[in-house]
């Protein structure tokens, strides 16, 4: 999601005039309290909600205070401001370590929500603290690395939500853009008496010719030109021109060729999932990524050669597409929040995409990010082309080197999309049932990963920031007309999907 811009508004005029208190004490509950500091004994101050500690040998001395202004009326997008802002500040000496900064929970703060701590300290802008809280009237904590401005917020999703409808809609609808597919001398299979067709549309590109392809024993018997150095065979090359993953239906007796029988089988990822459904008799699929190409190599004699097919947004398919974005969209919430966390969270997308889509071509390891100030910082993007999600030159599929998941995480997975197990024939209810359920799954299957560590409440901030965006946006993607615009409804449309035809087309 875009990182939009941070609104900042002058809190309070740091005055250092009121009380002091004793090395240690704690202060009272006016608007400004102050300490002085030792380097060997923890100092706490308090004013109005908000607390300070600064542990034994953190600080070389000095005076620490903390003073109380008004609400902020201005913050960044993606935070409500709860309470009174703060400023604190260290006078006489130097810190070394961290402070604690804690505030007591108001009451419009009530289990579910996430409390994050924004600081900003001299002419930087807001950061999110890692900002814990163990729920009830236990106090919101967050560490600081220096003194300066500090207010209680909780996470708004309402621009990070809407940010996704966006994207989401923009993968459902917009084109690749991937290059045409190249299939050599265009022209001798027609002249052969070859016949290939389709609907119109750009969900699919494809061509029809005689080329070059990889001589295994498989294609010994189809080399027109046994002469030529390789093989040269009558080849339909099919792209996959959407941002979606799409299920590829064609005739079994029509041979993958030149790395194309590596591609993830439809049926295959079915079985991962735990979803229902089969392909026909007599027919096999492939899962293409975005801008991957399906190799079909064409049997003779071409003039008697009839066959259909078929680029569909399955039901596998579609469920693959809608995990894909989930936990893109969790690991880039949770880099916005924290990179430490974020590299956990790609850690963990890879495992999960690695596991279920092995075979399709696609690498989901994503380079670093830069850590968010004061927002949520761009997630990745599944089908873009700077590594982030791209397809591989290894016909091998390089994403089966990826981390996996382990049989019962894979276990796990399948239950979670039991609900919807029963899905078969794709229609815009079906699809928007599918994806509210992979955005559910894919935040359960993330999250054991981010918060089993040592991070503890940062942890459970961060995954409740992503999981709370992810839990909100079916609801308004099933508002929108658009991300539907491409599933065709199935019960009234026999011939859903977008078809070739080899051979005379249909009338």
């Amino acid at each position: 999601m875009r990182r939009r811009t941070q609104a900042t508004t002058a809190l309070v005029v740091l005055t250092m005039s009121l009380g002091t208190l004793g090395a240690c004490g704690l202060g009272g509950s006016g608007n400004q309290s102050s300490a002085d500091v030792q380097p060997v004994a923890e100092t706490t101050v308090e004013a109005g909600s908000v607390r300070v500690v600064i542990p034994a040998g953190s600080a070389s001395g000095g005076k620490v205070t903390v003073q109380v202004g008004a609400k902020p009326t201005m913050v960044p997008d993606g935070v409500k401001a709860l309470g009174s802002s703060a400023v604190v500040s260290l006078a006489g000496g130097s810190l070394d370590g961290s402070m604690t900064v804690s505030f007591a929970p108001p009451a419009e703060l009530v289990s579910g929500d996430v409390p994050v701590v924004m600081a900003k300290t001299g002419s930087a802008d807001w950061q999110w603290l890692p900002t814990s809280w163990d729920g009830g009237k236990a106090r919101v904590e967050a560490p600081m690395t220096g003194p300066g401005q500090v207010y209680l917020a909780e996470f708004d999703r309402t621009p990070s939500v809407a940010d996704a409808v966006d994207e989401f809609t923009a993968k459902t609808n917009n084109a690749a853009k991937a290059p045409d597919p190249d299939c050599g001398d265009e022209q001798r299979p027609v002249d052969n008496g070859l016949q290939v067709t389709s609907e119109d549309g750009d969900l699919v590109k494809w061509c029809a010719g005689v080329d070059t392809i990889e001589s295994t024993p498989a294609v010994t018997g189809y080399d027109l030109d046994p002469y030529t150095e390789g093989v040269q065979a009558t080849v339909l090359r099919v792209t996959n021109n959407s941002r979606m993953f799409e299920e590829v239906g064609y005739p079994k007796a029509w041979p993958a060729v030149d790395g194309s029988g590596h591609a993830l089988p439809g049926q295959e990822l079915r079985a991962r999932l735990g979803l229902s459904g089969t392909i026909r008799d007599g027919l096999a699929s492939r899962v293409l990524a975005p801008a991957q190409t399906l190799n079909l190599l064409l049997p003779g004699p071409l003039d008697e050669l009839t066959g259909t097919v078929t680029a569909d947004l399955s039901a596998a398919a579609w469920t693959l597409s809608a995990l894909d974005f989930a936990t893109a969209t969790y690991t880039g919430l949770v880099s916005g929040v924290d990179q430490d966390l974020g590299d956990t969270a790609r850690a963990s997308r890879e495992a999960v995409m690695g596991t279920v889509a092995a075979g399709s071509g696609m690498t989901f390891a994503a380079p670093p990010q830069p850590k968010g100030s004061g927002g949520i910082v761009e997630p990745e993007d599944p089908a873009s082309t700077d590594g982030t999600s791209s397809d591989s030159t290894d016909s091998t599929g390089a994403a089966e080197q990826a981390p996996t998941l382990s049989d019962d995480e894979l276990a796990s997975l399948r239950d979670c999309l039991s609900p919807v197990s029963d899905v078969i024939i794709m229609d815009p209810d079906a699809a928007k049932r599918l994806v509210e359920q992979a955005m559910s799954c894919a935040a359960s299957s993330m999250r054991p990963a981010l918060t089993s560590g040592d991070s503890g409440g940062p942890a459970e901030m961060a995954d409740g920031i992503a999981s709370s965006v992810l839990s909100g946006l079916p609801s308004e993607l099933e508002n929108e007309t658009a991300p539907w615009s491409q599933i065709t409804d199935a019960n009234t449309d026999p011939d859903a999907g977008f078809q070739v035809w080899v051979g005379t087309p249909p009338a």
